[in-house]
């Protein structure tokens, strides 16, 4: 990962954790090993219930272990540093979003400075006009029209099955505790989740 800026708000001062060195001197921690730091804590907080399950069952003497350097942070711990991580990676999607945009611009404009390809291009625009004039001729007659409208009648009843299905795998998946599902013809399917950011309007 390169670099962060983790903080959105320019009034707020970003915390600096000091570390020390072997030899006393302090070592500001880096924005890589924060993240690394958060990540470890959100882990342990994730697996901490599990990790303790069946803890005082047993009389023998534990084994002696290191004590984790983030033991069991509590849930609103665990969500700020969730929030942070993912905050975190937003500002790195975006920097490298629009690291590629440059390099895109860069490369498109090598094109668009070529005389040559330039004249090609004009000829295909001309060509793809034409197209697109014989193509509105064809798609005003009779036949075509009734086929655009069968058309956009089954992809709406796609688009209406899909949705329904969609809610029943979900339900399945919480049910079942499984992500996979069986067909009628034996076939075997799984079934994923996306989960995205949409910006919000307004």
């Amino acid at each position: 990962m390169t670099d962060q800026t983790k903080n959105t708000n320019p009034d707020e001062i970003e915390e600096v954790t000091v570390l020390e060195d072997a030899e006393g001197t302090e070592v500001e921690e880096t924005p890589e090993e924060k993240r690394a730091a958060l990540a470890a804590e959100v882990e342990a907080a994730t697996s901490g219930s599990s990790d303790m399950k069946g803890a005082g069952t047993t009389t023998e003497e534990p084994a002696e272990k290191e004590v984790p350097k983030y033991a069991t942070p509590n849930a609103t711990t665990t969500l700020l540093n969730l929030e942070s991580l993912i905050n975190g990676y937003l500002v790195d999607l975006e920097k490298a979003q629009e690291k590629m945009k440059t390099q895109r611009d860069m490369f498109n404009d090598t094109f668009e400075n070529d005389a040559e390809y330039n004249q090609i291009m004009q000829k295909v625009k001309e060509v793809n006009r034409l197209k697109s004039v014989a193509k509105q001729r064809i798609m005003k007659l009779p036949n075509v029209v009734e086929l655009t409208n069968k058309i956009r009648e089954y992809r709406d009843e796609v688009k209406d099955i899909q949705e329904g299905l969609s809610g029943y795998l979900q339900q399945y998946k919480e049910l079942s505790g499984s992500n996979q599902l069986t067909r009628d013809n034996g076939e075997v399917v799984e079934i994923i989740s996306v989960t995205k950011f949409v910006k919000r309007r307004g």
